[in-house]
């Protein structure tokens, strides 16, 4: 997939299944204390007992390390996370020696870890149980790693609407509900929506930081809350559908009007805002060096962004965006529903909405083509460069 090659991915669609069977077979997700088998004589008769138990850490860790990588993958069931604990600080991790090691560890025979699970209840029902459930400290790889944890709800929750409304046509069953979606479903998007202010409160503006992190802000968590929050008011299917993904003009005429549907009312300012916000992460993250680090993210969320920004120019409702410029322009952007109240507000010299959008597929082809070393991101922005600038 890192290629952008279609036969690449096909191998890499084969690929996944055995790395899933490996996880379950070899337990990497089974953190649980193994009983005590015969120990066998070190093969290394000048290894000290201490470093044959440095050594046996390491091969455990290296498990549990391995297995939450391949979890990160979408093809693993939540279950299967019941006895995970995530991986201990780096601080022992890099320990060169097994006297060092020690050195750090103190009268204890294993370096702490906190379990999978507690962690994302926390973050799941803070907002129900404030003073029950605490926030650990977490490194760089665990913050990304719940980031995409809560993907998987996002994603859960998009495809019911897919099915119940795929559309958003006000013919669905569910257009007489709060923008079509239903009122259940209405407020299990907001409880993700509090679910992922929750950790970017406590893991994405620099916070819990790993006191032997020197590069504390973490751009991949962080980019990939700005894509979840975007998912959880358009559906990406259709962006994919309406370059082409399919190759069929019915899927793409479809996928037109189901973007048309959705782009109206307020959405259209959330749509936006979300959208700016990521796209300005994404920048920032390429400004800061992290192009090697959140490449794979800077690549989704440029990609995403650019053609979130296309679809608003070319299908949102004229007037929702003329007002983009009314409200930004209006106390440099402030409440969007004062200006309604006031549209003599809007000048004639208010910028065009449409350019800043275009500026956005511009800016987001050129971030894309800069992650040279990836060729997921060139293809990307070639992608881009066929739906840049004015019609």
């Amino acid at each position: 997939m890192w290629v952008g090659q279609k036969a690449a991915y096909e191998r890499f669609e084969g690929d996944r299944g055995d790395l899933a069977v490996h996880c379950r077979r070899g337990q990497l997700l089974d953190c649980r204390a193994k009983a005590a088998t015969a120990s066998q004589p070190s093969s290394d008769r000048n290894r000290s007992r201490m470093e044959d138990t440095w050594v046996g850490w390491i091969n455990e860790e290296q498990k549990k390390r391995l297995g939450l990588c391949i979890y990160r993958q979408p093809y693993l069931s939540k279950a299967e996370t019941a006895n995970t604990a995530l991986p201990c600080s780096n601080m022992f991790w890099k320990a060169p020696t097994a006297w060092a090691w020690k050195s750090l560890l103190g009268p204890a025979d294993i370096p702490p870890s906190t379990y999978f699970i507690p962690t994302l209840t926390t973050i799941l029902l803070h907002n129900d149980l404030p003073d029950v459930l605490p926030f650990p400290p977490l490194d760089d790889f665990c913050k990304t790693l719940y980031a995409y944890v809560l993907h998987t709800h996002v994603f859960e929750w998009r495809q019911t609407i897919c099915m119940l409304n795929p559309t958003g046509l006000l013919s669905s069953p569910l257009s007489l509900a709060p923008q079509n979606i239903g009122e259940s479903l209405q407020e299990r998007r907001e409880w993700l929506v509090s679910c992922l202010k929750n950790w970017d409160t406590f893991y994405g503006n620099d916070n819990q930081a790993d006191p032997t992190n020197r590069n504390p802000k973490n751009s991949s968590g962080i980019l990939l809350f700005h894509l979840a929050m975007l998912a959880l008011h358009l559906n990406f299917s259709d962006l994919h559908m309406v370059t082409g993904r399919s190759g069929s003009e019915a899927d793409i005429k479809l996928a037109k009007q189901s973007l048309r549907n959705w782009l109206q009312k307020e959405r259209v300012q959330k749509i936006f805002d979300c959208n700016t916000r990521m796209l300005n992460a994404a920048h920032d993250a390429i400004t800061a060096g992290d192009a090697q680090r959140s490449g794979f993210e800077l690549a989704i969320c440029l990609f995403m962004g650019g053609l979130t920004s296309w679809a608003i120019s070319r299908f949102g409702s004229p007037v929702r965006i003329s007002m983009l410029g009314a409200s930004r322009q209006y106390a440099g952007g402030q409440n969007f529903d004062q200006y309604q109240s006031n549209p003599e507000l809007c000048t004639e010299s208010s910028f065009d909405p449409r350019d800043e959008l275009n500026g956005q597929v511009s800016n987001a082809r050129d971030g894309l083509r800069s992650l040279k070393c990836f060729r997921l991101a060139v293809a990307f922005g070639d992608i881009l460069e066929l739906h840049s600038g004015p019609d």
